[in-house]
């Protein structure tokens, strides 16, 4: 065997066996989360770094439970703000990296995945102010523009997409400058949440369509021109 050819099997084994490493590192991190997410200690799994990618077995989950971690954390007021950023970044590497929800087991599945998502970026704006409140809103929009389209129908996609394009018009409703345009979309806003409040109605949603409606109601009654 040539030294070239030696070579070149050295560097393919080499290969092969990093490759496994990571496999197996990644694995193994993903029985351990597993099981302390089990034991309900979400403090530890919010703390561990995750740097496989995106293309390894495994890696999804491990960002999908982290995500949901932190979700708790913050739900418990354990560092709102920062569990909330934590949160809304690695539920959402976790969706885009998802193709295969069936984790029934672990109570994640993909409409409540965007759901604790989209609540997330919701209550993370709540907590900014100014421009950095504004780019978070910009997040929810287009978060719950794709959670309708992968879940077509949804209460909380609908309510979640209305409410990040009434708190988009704030600056507008404040110092309006094309009070028809604004009109036009209070009213594309209550239109959806109206046809879709009925069905709200006991649900976990329905004090939310409640509140939107008389709130979006009433900013159109504040506009001049609005009817």
């Amino acid at each position: 065997m040539s030294r070239r050819v030696q070579n070149r099997f050295a560097l393919t084994v080499l290969l092969v066996f990093v490759f496994l490493l990571a496999a197996c590192g990644t694995v193994g991190q993903l029985n351990k989360t597993k099981k302390h997410w089990q034991e309900q200690d979400y403090q530890w799994i919010a703390g561990q770094e995750i740097s496989c990618k995106s293309s390894e077995e495994g890696c999804n989950q491990l960002h999908l439970l982290k995500g949901d971690a932190c979700f708790r954390l913050a739900k418990q007021d354990v560092e709102p703000l920062a569990h909330y950023q934590c949160s809304a970044k690695h539920l959402n590497l976790g969706i885009q990296q998802t193709s295969d929800w069936q984790l029934k087991e672990l109570d994640l599945n993909r409409a409540q995945t965007y759901e604790n998502l989209c609540e997330s970026l919701r209550q993370w704006q709540d907590l900014e102010r100014g421009q950095r409140a504004g780019q978070v809103t910009g997040l929810l929009l287009q978060t719950a523009e794709e959670f309708l389209a992968a879940e077509p129908g949804n209460l909380a996609a609908i309510y979640f997409l209305s409410s990040a394009r009434y708190t988009m018009l704030q600056p507008e409703l404040l110092d309006p400058s094309d009070p028809q345009t604004l009109c036009r979309q209070l009213k594309g806003i209550l239109e959806a949440v109206e046809a879709n409040e009925p069905r709200a109605q006991g649900t976990r949603y329905g004090a939310n369509y409640n509140r939107l409606r008389l709130d979006v109601s009433g900013a159109r009654q504040a506009v001049p021109g609005c009817n």
